[in-house]
């Protein structure tokens, strides 16, 4: 068995302005994908639908890329194993907003206690759930990837 100590990873000096700088490069793709949703004119102009989509793009991403951020911020003593811990970190951060948009979104929906906690179910199962699964976990994990790429020295840097 190999007793060589595992090399951890973490930010590069100075901390506060490589967090920064990793966080707006991880949040820059889904927030030019929504001004994209905003202001694209081959897509089709139903406003209703694309509007919250896109303005949930851009605001959604900064949200999640400060709380992913955060995290990042009180973990860095304790350094990070590899892509994984970045990974694990912005798919956490997305789905906490992910949830919190559902869920706002879901609640215009209906009018009444029980109209309204069925359809947020039923959309929450419909919509979300595959919203969540095929877009915002993959997008979370791209841009986790970046936040790393930008923004934490690599193992062999001091």
């Amino acid at each position: 068995m190999d007793d060589t100590p595992t090399k951890k990873l973490y930010l590069k000096s100075p901390n506060g302005v490589w967090l920064v700088l990793g966080g707006i490069a991880s949040c820059a793709l889904p927030v030019i994908i929504g001004i994209w949703m905003l202001y694209a004119d081959h897509l089709p102009r139903n406003k209703v639908l694309l509007e919250p989509i896109g303005m949930t793009f851009i605001f959604g991403s900064v949200v999640a890329a400060c709380l992913g951020c955060l995290s990042v911020f009180l973990k860095n003593d304790e350094g990070f194993w590899g892509d994984l811990d970045f990974y694990i970190i912005g798919i956490k951060s997305a789905t906490l907003v992910h949830i919190c948009a559902g869920i706002l979104q879901a609640s215009t929906l209906g009018e009444g206690l029980i109209s309204g906690l069925f359809i947020m179910f039923t959309f929450g199962l419909i919509v979300h759930i595959p919203l969540w699964l095929f877009i915002t976990w993959p997008l979370s994990m791209l841009c986790g990837w970046v936040f790393k790429r930008v923004a934490v020295r690599e193992e062999d840097q001091h």
